[in-house]
């Protein structure tokens, strides 16, 4: 009798070395492939990061120089590195009252009265003008400076009798000036614009901070005061960073018009 035998193929299996062989390779296979892929992400956000700190930085500089250019002549004032005050002048109302600001040396332009004549026109009446301003100190925040129209005129009739030596000035220069002084102070990692009512018994306090620009690290301001051969400079270093340790700085040199 004959008999059919079927034999199976013997399969051979991986040993456990070799199972855990494989999966050392491909672990370390996996994570040279994350770092390859999570690397540019992990660099592309720390770019992005650079750019917003950037943007903002650059915001905020442009802010605070578009109003220091308003700035009235010699009312500009750091009482520390982290906080500037300053004055501006109201160009807006000297555009629409088409005032010059030059005042003419004539009878109606004594320095013994309280009158005063624009070679082109006449601030409003209520208009607060700033006649031969030296200083921040007893000139602008006290008032000295700071004269009220009370009749447009013309002449402009102000307040009081214009102050000795303000017609000693080649210039002859007056500005209409905005009746609140600006702050911008480092209170913590953010900084504050504020404002103070001015007025022709000086500058009041100021109040009402709204933020600038937050995620502040550093923050420094440094005023030279102009003189006969060169205009007013104002110095501002801004740095800001990020929680993750990026870090934009910064600098920025504001020229002052220094015709009192």
């Amino acid at each position: 009798m004959a008999y059919l035998v079927c034999e199976r193929d013997k399969e051979r299996g991986f040993t456990l070395l070799e199972l855990i062989m494989v999966l050392v390779i491909i672990a370390i296979l996996s994570y040279a492939g994350a770092d390859l892929i999570v690397g540019p992400f992990r660099g592309y956000k720390e770019t992005e990061t650079r750019v917003t700190l950037f943007e903002e930085a650059r915001l905020a500089l442009e802010k605070i120089a578009a109003e220091l250019r308003l700035a009235i002549p010699n009312a500009i004032y750091c009482p520390d590195s982290t906080t500037i005050r300053f004055g501006m002048i109201d160009y807006a109302t000297m555009e629409q009252s088409n005032v010059f600001g030059m005042y003419k040396l004539d009878g109606d332009a004594s320095p013994i009265d309280e009158y005063i004549t624009d070679v082109n026109s006449s601030a409003p009446t209520g208009a607060l003008i700033s006649i031969y301003n030296r200083r921040w100190q007893g000139d602008f925040k006290g008032g000295a400076r700071i004269y009220e129209v009370k009749d447009p005129g013309p002449p402009m009739r102000l307040d009081e009798q214009v102050k000795p030596g303000a017609y000693l000035k080649e210039s002859r220069r007056f500005y209409i000036v905005s009746p609140f002084s600006v702050e911008y102070n480092l209170s913590g990692q953010t900084i504050y614009r504020r404002k103070a009512p001015l007025s022709t018994t000086g500058v009041g306090s100021f109040t009402d901070p709204h933020p600038l620009v937050r995620s502040v690290k550093g923050f420094e301001v440094h005023y030279s005061p102009g003189n006969t051969i060169r205009n007013a400079v104002v110095s501002i270093t801004l740095k800001l960073g990020s929680d993750e340790g990026e870090n934009v700085t910064l600098h920025s040199e504001i020229h002052i018009p220094n015709v009192p």
